[in-house]
């Protein structure tokens, strides 16, 4: 059977949806019959306008009309906004909640096979609807969203709806919610792609790849889901290839290739609706190093055969090399690693484009820099892909952020939501060869709260150990490795 043909199939969801702007933060959730502005909200895009720099007709110099209370936020007609993208009315970026949607022609699934839907993220906080049933909620701006809709699916015409809501304040304004920079708190709606994903009811969950150069070992952590109501018997069968250059959209599709790398074929039985987890540890000193200068790549495919006949297959790309410290260094695969620098620090849509990142690392290489810290906030999985091309080594920053003094932190609910927030991000990047270094918070001390070091470890714990992690402490707001 051909690798090609058993491939998780995805479909992207982006361009026009219709829209509806909300005057209240809290909308009702019933969606709406009536009131649509048909294809008027580009997916992925923002629709409200940035205060940070704006300026009245005629002005020649720009200004900040930033505030803190969404109620407040208003920007004239006439006006401009130095971030405008998209060019929506002015009057949209008073809406802090609107409703976004489309339709979707599907035929029911296959028995045995279900259907997903994928948001890479949406601000603020996304209430998701299919043919008038909610079948998701998150409360994280920049973090992806999946939901299996199965179940909601109908043959022919299906209506896709999202609701997106205003953030849940405290007294003085500020998100309940690690949010990252003030840029975000300009940023509402599906701000980065949405997919249709097809998959077997046998699934890879999560994957983990740990590469132990010193060792010459490659350890793979899956976790296997069953979404069936039977008990499947599974063979897991998985190999490594050298990974061919393809577009980055296309760094998780099946490859074909010659295998380098067999691991050991293990069969599991996986219960009705339950996940399992499976690890396999084995020689690996043959395949080539990802080093910056040299980013070779390599995919693992893993496929899962089941006893009644189901075939699914699962890439995952990924590079062979190993961060370690050793006294005062960061070590790469063994060698003391000397970072130069820049800190990432960009505001606006134009950042977050794939032919902007292209020019930006290349200007960091003609620069003679080699890495960058995403600054303040996670940022889209094309990022990361790139750097895993072009050998631009990352620290990856969660969206724990004081610069500003915007996030409500004082309240136990900010916590538990720091904590899932942190153990997200290190699942969705944790894979990438790119990220040497993740960055639990920045500049936090400006929040206010001076107990914020007693609360960030339990964040810092989801972080794998001896993987080197910075934050910034609430005091002096300096970064202090951790192993």
């Amino acid at each position: 059977m051909s690798y090609m043909s058993i491939a998780i199939a995805r479909t992207c969801l982006n361009g026009a949806w219709d829209f509806i702007p909300c005057a209240e933060a809290a909308p009702s959730e019933t969606v709406p019959r009536a009131g649509w502005l048909p294809q008027a909200f580009q997916v992925p895009s923002t629709w409200a306008k940035s205060l940070q720099g704006v300026r009245a007709p005629g002005e020649s110099t720009w200004q900040s009309r930033q505030v803190k209370d969404p109620a407040a936020r208003a920007l004239p007609d006439g006006w401009q906004s130095l971030s405008d993208g998209w060019g929506y009315p002015n009057a949209w970026t008073a809406a802090r909640s609107g409703w976004l949607r489309r339709h979707l022609d599907l035929a029911v699934p296959a028995p045995g096979r279900r259907l997903w839907l994928r948001f890479d993220a949406v601000a603020p906080r996304a209430r998701i609807f299919l043919n008038g049933v909610r079948v998701a909620a998150s409360e994280h701006p920049t973090l992806p969203i999946e939901v299996d809709i199965t179940s909601c699916v109908k043959k022919g015409r299906n209506e896709l709806a999202v609701l997106c809501v205003d953030y849940d304040r405290d007294a003085k304004h500020r998100p309940r919610v690690p949010t990252g920079n003030s840029w975000l708190l300009d940023t509402v709606g599906i701000w980065q792609d949405a997919w249709l994903i097809e998959r077997g009811e046998i699934q890879v969950e999560s994957l983990a790849i740990e590469a132990r150069v010193a060792a010459g070992e490659l350890r793979v952590r899956w976790t296997l889901r069953n979404d069936g109501a039977l008990p499947r018997r599974v063979q897991l069968k998985a190999d490594v290839i050298r990974w061919t250059p393809a577009p980055w959209h296309q760094a998780q599709t099946p490859q074909a290739g010659e295998a380098l790398l067999t691991l050991p074929l293990r069969s599991v039985t996986v219960g009705p609706h339950e996940a399992i987890k499976v690890e396999a540890v084995v020689a690996a000193s043959g395949l080539g190093r990802w080093e910056p200068h040299d980013p070779l790549l390599h995919q693992l495919r893993t496929t899962l055969t089941s006893d009644d006949g189901g075939c699914e297959l699962h890439a995952q790309r990924f590079g062979w090399r190993e961060m370690t410290i050793a006294g005062p260094d960061l070590l790469l695969n063994g060698r003391p690693l000397h970072l130069f620098s820049e800190w990432g620090h960009k505001l606006g849509p134009w950042c977050m484009t794939e032919a902007y990142i292209r020019k930006w690392f290349a200007m960091l290489r003609a620069a003679n820099l080699n890495h960058t810290r995403l600054h303040t906030h996670p940022h889209p999985p094309m990022l990361l892909e790139l750097a895993d091309e072009c050998g631009i080594l990352v620290t990856v920053e969660a969206g724990l952020h004081g610069s500003g003094g915007d996030q409500g932190c004082e309240d136990d609910r900010y916590w538990e939501l720091a904590d899932d927030h942190v153990r997200r991000l290190v699942a969705r990047d944790r894979n990438h060869p790119s990220v040497i270094m993740w960055s639990v918070c920045n500049e936090f001390r400006w929040n206010g709260w001076s107990n914020c070091l007693a609360s960030a470890p339990c964040s810092a714990a989801s972080i794998p150990p001896a993987w080197p992690t910075t934050r910034a402490t609430p005091r002096c707001g300096t970064n202090g490795p951790r192993t």
